[in-house]
């Protein structure tokens, strides 16, 4: 289903709720920790190896853009709770029954970024039974 022009922003959050941004820029440290990511797991999520895995310096940019884009869902879903930090980690922490019974934490580890994400924006958007 297409989404409505009205909705063309949708895709990223209106607020900065999450304690990821140092200077305007997202800290992917503090969004693996959000999520309890080890650097397998990140490694994992970014199709890299974990040796590659680094938040400091030359940052590998598959790392760089997913965590971002990890960033920005966990930011859609603080905006549900209005805000409330430890109520968005408790539903990426939680399993979901609309998900299948699996977290959304651990549907991004198992590459499934996508699928969530498109869930996320359709309730957003009110397209979920």
């Amino acid at each position: 289903m297409s989404r409505p022009a009205t909705d063309v922003f949708s895709n990223v959050s209106p607020h900065r709720y999450l304690p990821f941004y140092d200077d305007g820029h997202t800290d992917l440290k503090k969004v693996a920790n959000f999520l309890n990511y080890t650097n397998a797991d990140v490694a994992k999520i970014a199709g890299v190896s974990e040796k590659s895995v680094r938040f400091k310096g030359k940052i590998p940019q598959a790392v760089k853009d997913r965590l971002e884009q990890i960033a920005n869902i966990c930011e859609l879903v603080a905006n549900n709770f209005n805000g409330d930090v430890e109520k968005t980690a408790l539903w990426f922490r939680l399993e979901n029954p609309m998900l299948g019974n699996i977290s959304p934490k651990d549907m991004i580890r198992f590459g499934r970024y996508k699928k969530l994400r498109k869930f996320i924006l359709d309730s957003i958007d009110g397209n979920l039974p």
